[in-house]
């Protein structure tokens, strides 16, 4: 099942200082995030010619998983990748996140755009998210068809909010920075 986000939104800080603050400090956004307790940067490829390539662990909150879905999804939510492509001169980063343990549960593919708007800058964030739970393994064909809308319901509901919170998180991270 594939579901469209697209989230859009002015923020009260230039674009030049939220881009720094993006492409700097995304791992101390987890505190205005919902359902994030942490950000990982793991890698860091930036040479300057080509678009960074930058990778990150989002630690999910286990509260965000309901009991019922946590026999089927074990520890496949505990942390979810971000593989991210920054384009500078665009102000544009391209993201995957994915499930590390297994690939196939879902991906959520697009891209963080920023543009002047004066003062402010305005954020989009669009993207599609497509979630797969009859790939779980050790689960019966006959039950991944009636648990598939819990485990789709899991994912959309601990990324979705997280992506729509970015742009608020990421003004209140750039007040509150020196």
């Amino acid at each position: 099942m594939t579901i469209a986000l697209h989230f859009d939104q002015v923020i009260s800080i230039d674009l030049d200082a939220a881009w720094q603050s993006l492409h700097e400090d995304l791992c101390r956004l987890h505190a205005g995030l919902p359902n994030v307790r942490h950000i990982r940067e793991l890698d860091r490829r930036d040479t300057g010619a080509t678009p960074a390539q930058i990778d990150y662990a989002w630690g999910i909150e286990q509260t965000a998983v309901p009991a019922v879905a946590r026999p089927f999804l074990r520890n496949l939510l505990d942390e979810v990748r971000s593989d991210t492509r920054w384009h500078h001169n665009d102000r544009r980063v391209e993201f995957l996140f994915y499930s590390e343990g297994l690939r196939e549960l879902f991906s959520c593919r697009g891209c963080f755009l920023l543009a002047d708007q004066g003062q402010h800058t305005r954020m989009q964030i669009i993207a599609e998210l497509d979630v797969t739970p009859h790939e779980l393994p050790g689960v019966p064909k006959l039950l991944s068809r009636t648990i598939m809308p819990a485990v789709e319901r899991v994912v959309r509901d601990v990324i979705s909010p997280s992506l729509e919170a970015l742009p608020v998180a990421l003004q209140n991270l750039s007040k509150d920075s020196p």
